[in-house]
């Protein structure tokens, strides 16, 4: 399971600013936490990226903010199974 971060290469997906992630250890998931932030756009939406132990990534748009003033990365502490 250690061995999934040394062999995951998904490019810079995050905002510069950083996100907030947590490793469940017995679903053996990482997901990090952070904005989608658009320049055309007057919006952002949280984003959530999940990594599996077989490799798998996935993103998932959480919903968004008003402006772009109030977008900062959520904390989540559930894994859906």
């Amino acid at each position: 399971w250690n061995k999934l971060f040394l062999a995951v290469d998904i490019g810079f997906q995050f905002f510069r600013f950083g996100g907030s992630f947590f490793v469940d250890e017995e679903k053996k998931v990482a997901v990090v936490l952070d904005v989608a932030r658009c320049k055309s756009c007057p919006s952002c939406s949280d984003m959530a990226y999940m990594i599996v132990e077989k490799g798998c990534f996935k993103k998932v748009d959480l919903g968004g903010y008003a402006s772009k003033t109030d977008c900062w990365p959520l904390v989540c502490s559930y894994v859906p199974s």
